[in-house]
This record gives C-alpha cells, sequence and structure tokens, in this order.
C-alpha cells in the first residue's frame, strides 16, 4: 500500500504533553497557537473554528473526542461524539480528563494511594467511577496499559466496528497463530523487561552492602510473589523461570503448596512446558503425572520432553535423580499403556476371528 503526502497549512499550539491534535474519522482536530479548538475535514480541506477556547489538550478513542479548557486555573473536559460533518456534546466534567492509551477517559490528578477518577465513554450516563493503578504494565488490545481491569470486549468491538467503518478497504494482516497468544506472548515480554530492571538494580549493590545487609530481596517481594503464581498460572515460563534461584526457593519453602494447587493451571498451559527450567516446578507436576488418571500420554511424553531438554540445568545429583526416577517411572507408565492398548486390540481381533469362524460354520450346516 502507498501513500501521498501531503502538507497541511496547520499551526498548532506548543505545548509540553503534546495533547494539541487528534485523528478521528476524517476530521483532524487540533489546538491553534490562540488555543482554539479547530476542526479541519481531511476529505475537502475545509477547516472551521469551533466554540472552545482556552484549550489545553485534545483527546480521542475512536470517533469519542475529550477537549480539556482551562479558566482562571480551573479545568473542564467535554466529551464529544464526532460524526462525519459535525459533533455532538455529550457531558461536561470539572477536572482535567484525558483518553489514556486505552478507551478509558481518566483524570490526570491521581488520589491517594494510585487511586484515580475515570469515565467510561460506553457508559450512556458517563458516571465519573474510581479506580486505583495496578503496578505492573500488562499488554493488551490497545497495547501497554496499567488500566487493564478497565477494558472490555465491548470496548474492543466498538473500536473494531469503528476502522470497519472508516477504513472499510483496509486490507486486515492474516495471522498464523490466534490473537490470545501473541497477546500473551507479549504481555509477557512486559513483566520480563519489568523483571529485568529490578535484577539490574539489584546488582549494583556492592559486595559490602551485601555482607552487611545480607542477601538482597526485590524492592517489592510481595507483588512479585503474586506475579510468580500468576506466572505458573498462565504457562509465563520464561518470566517465571528468570527468577534468581534464592527468590524461588524463598517462595517454595515458605508457600510448598503454592505449585501443587497450580498444577491444573500448569497442565493447561502444558505446550511450552519446555520452556520452564525451574526444578522444583518439574518434581511437583512429575509426582502428579504419576499418581493422577487424568494425565494423558501425551502430556508424559512432553513432560519427559521437556526434562531431556532441560535436564543439565539441574544442578544437584540428588534433584537430577529423583527427576529420573519419575521420568522412568512415566516411561514405564507410558509403555504399560501402549501395550495394554495393544493388548486390547489383539483380544478384539481375535474376537472378530472367531465370530467370522462361526459364521462360516453356521452357514455350512445350512
Amino acid at each position: 500500500e502507498t501513500f501521498e503526502v501531503q502538507k497541511l497549512k496547520v499551526w498548532l499550539l506548543k505545548s509540553d504533553h503534546m495533547r494539541v491534535f487528534i485523528i478521528t474519522g476524517h476530521q483532524l482536530l487540533y489546538i491553534n497557537p490562540q488555543q482554539q479548538l479547530v476542526k479541519l475535514n481531511l476529505l475537502t480541506n475545509e477547516s472551521q473554528i469551533t466554540q472552545f477556547a482556552n484549550c489545553d489538550g485534545v483527546s480521542s478513542f475512536a470517533d469519542f473526542v475529550a477537549v480539556v479548557t482551562k479558566t482562571n486555573d480551573n479545568f473542564e473536559t467535554t466529551l464529544l461524539k464526532v460524526g462525519k460533518h459535525e459533533f455532538k456534546e455529550l457531558k461536561t466534567f470539572e477536572g482535567n480528563y484525558a483518553f489514556s492509551e486505552t478507551a478509558i477517559l481518566f483524570k490526570s490528578e491521581s488520589g491517594e494511594n494510585g487511586v484515580f477518577d475515570y469515565i467510561d465513554p460506553l457508559d450512556t450516563n458517563y458516571q465519573v467511577q474510581r479506580s486505583q493503578y495496578i503496578k505492573k504494565s500488562f499488554f493488551t488490545y490497545f497495547g501497554p496499559t496499567e488500566y487493564k481491569d478497565l477494558i472490555t470486549e465491548e470496548h474492543i468491538k466498538y473500536h473494531q466496528k469503528y476502522l470497519e467503518k472508516y477504513e472499510p478497504n483496509r486490507q486486515v494482516q492474516q495471522i498464523e497463530r490466534p490473537i490470545e497468544q501473541i497477546v500473551k506472548e507479549l504481555d509477557e515480554m512486559v513483566l520480563i523487561e519489568d523483571l529485568k530492571e529490578q535484577l539490574n538494580r539489584q546488582n549494583q549493590y556492592t559486595e559490602a552492602e551485601i555482607e552487611v545487609h545480607g542477601i538482597v530481596k526485590f524492592e517489592d517481594d510481595d507483588i512479585n510473589a503474586k506475579n510468580f503464581q500468576m506466572a505458573i498460572q498462565n504457562g509465563y515460563w520464561k518470566y517465571a523461570s528468570m527468577f534468581p534461584k534464592y527468590f524461588v526457593e524463598y517462595i517454595y519453602a515458605e508457600k510448598i503448596q503454592l505449585i501443587e494447587q497450580n498444577v491444573g493451571m500448569v497442565l493447561e498451559h502444558f505446550a511450552s512446558f519446555p520452556q520452564c527450567k525451574i526444578m522444583e516446578i518439574y518434581q511437583v507436576v512429575g509426582d502428579f503425572m504419576v499418581d493422577d488418571d487424568t494425565v494423558t500420554q501425551q502430556m508424559k511424553q512432553q513432560f519427559i520432553n521437556a526434562f531431556q531438554e532441560n535436564k543439565k540445568l539441574f544442578n544437584t545429583y540428588y534433584d537430577t535423580y529423583y527427576l529420573k526416577e519419575i521420568v522412568q517411572t512415566l516411561k514405564q507408565q507410558i509403555k504399560d499403556e501402549e501395550q495394554k492398548v495393544l493388548n486390547l486390540q489383539i483380544i478384539g481381533e481375535v474376537q472378530r476371528l472367531q465370530a467370522q469362524i462361526q459364521q462360516v460354520q453356521q452357514q455350512l450346516l445350512e
């Protein structure tokens, strides 16, 4: 696809926050140096100064636009719905609101403990609601965000319909992998980068400081403990395997039932299990597979393959020996099951032949 570059005679307000123009549909809305909101039709190149003056910022989600005005140090935000040629004022709020990287209109001034006010544009009452920041970014349909709990399927569908309306000839790239898998991988990448930053800060401690203070732990051990559990539940094996040895041992010693309680979740994401490099998880999952009748032969073989791929990473003789015992047991179970299936096939074939012989004998007697 090729694009034609066209210069527009547009002068923007100089601003530190850069929220001075947006494009929605075929309209460009921007704040000029006189702090007026100007509407420019990109198809006809016709511009019009709107009724909004003293503008401080403009942001958008699909065909929703938020215009911030400032009078005597007081902010007001007006929510608009933009059509092909005109826009409709939906509601005005006190305060400085802007659309975040998600579909949510949030207030820039946060309260204590990360609490903030926000407005959902799909809520027809446009009520001011309250939520709290999360300390980790997650990758969503709209990109990395700290507001992932506010995004719904309704927001995604609304945005997709908006794109279909204004870009009907847009060629959608065919994705071989499911979108859920791609989002999961990107989500894990964000978590990995956050953990790398923590590890880099941790490595800056000097040997003298470590000798005085002992083991330098993470700044947010409680949060990381929850993230470690989340990684196990969602199959984020690369992320889980990046945690330092002391942290994993601490988690395992203090919460020994953590992995056992989440074995079912582990098995749901077992296709990527070879990425797991944590010995304790192999031990618990292996014990479970030996004793549980619901585990399939395929999953047992996947476990064996994962162990063979990673066994050199497990240092101590006892732990490797213990896991080898588990692997041998699983191999024997697979062999026994295959023999059982073979025996049933032989019995079935014998019964079929006996039935045929009886049928022939009956025909001869007749």
